[in-house]
């Protein structure tokens, strides 16, 4: 029943991050240089812990149990299943989101078409890792499409030309959780009018970013990306890393690229754009930085 040949990829937010969560447009693609797989085998203890903690909240969920064979499931993590993936965990790449599309994919009864439908129960199987899920990693994982959000969650699926963007994901070397941060940002819009204020700019300038990427229109993605950029670096200073903050202000000063949180920040990967990728600025020169658009 366990098919151990499919691949479900990791995933970018491409825009959206912690706006999403307000019912605000974002765009998520598949990230195809990280992906996993089942397979079955002595050891992987760690990815075996996860399955079994799935399992358990699944079985224990009346929303959930009744949708998937956990029979098989549990028959096949006695036989040593595991989900092999090189999906770094806690980077935003959607590493438990790719576990729980594989699962929905495997073990479910039936299959839901719908995607907004389809979104609702993958948050909640999601759940079972971190909490609330938007349920937009294993989306995008289970389809293996880009997938639009607009406002109030309609969800469509895209299919985008490849274009140059000039894009790069930058590594900090420094992995987070989600939980803690999303926890702030919750508390900072409560609390705060002015971080209030500047969330709602965020939300309008990302759905222009949206626009341009998906109009192909290099121009104006690259001075939207500059604004998120700014706000970001004003308003959401604690989901920074320390040690980026210059390297972050130094594009915001300059004219040749600029960075972004991707997903809840904290850690894991930045996000970038150059205005030229034949230029690279010297400032990226020695950092782990790889184009992906």
């Amino acid at each position: 029943m366990t098919d151990i040949h499919k691949k479900y990829n990791a995933k970018i937010l491409l825009f959206g991050e912690y706006t999403v969560t307000l019912g605000s447009g974002a765009l998520a693609i598949p990230y195809d240089e990280y992906s996993g797989y089942w397979d079955f085998g002595a050891g992987h203890e760690s990815s075996k812990h996860g399955l079994r903690k799935l399992a358990e909240f699944v079985s224990h969920s009346p929303e959930l149990n009744a949708k998937y064979n956990l029979t098989a499931f549990y028959e096949a993590l006695e036989n040593g299943l595991y989900f092999n993936s090189n999906i770094p965990s806690g980077y935003g790449l959607g590493s438990s989101g790719a576990v729980v599309a594989a699962f929905y994919d495997t073990y479910s009864y039936s299959k839901n078409r719908e995607p907004v439908l389809l979104k609702h129960e993958l948050s909640l199987l999601e759940s079972a890792f971190h909490g609330a899920s938007s349920g937009i990693d294993p989306l995008v994982s289970l389809l293996n499409v880009p997938i639009l959000i607009d406002d109030q969650y309609e969800i469509t699926t895209l299919k985008i030309d490849k274009i140059d963007y000039n894009m790069f994901l930058h590594d900090t070397g420094i992995s987070r959780q989600t939980g803690p941060l999303v926890s702030l940002f919750k508390s900072k819009l409560e609390n705060d009018n002015n971080f209030k204020n500047a969330v709602e700019q965020l939300s309008a300038i990302n759905k222009a970013a949206i626009q341009s990427y998906i109009m192909g229109d290099r121009i104006s993605l690259f001075i939207h990306f500059d604004w998120i950029s700014k706000i970001q670096y004003d308003f959401f200073s604690e989901m920074i890393p320390e040690p980026f903050r210059k390297l972050w202000k130094t594009g915001l000063d300059s004219d040749t690229f600029k960075l972004k949180l991707c997903g809840a920040g904290g850690g894991g990967y930045l996000m970038g754009i150059v205005k030229d990728q034949n230029i690279i600025p010297e400032e990226l020169s020695g950092f782990n930085t790889s184009f992906f658009i």
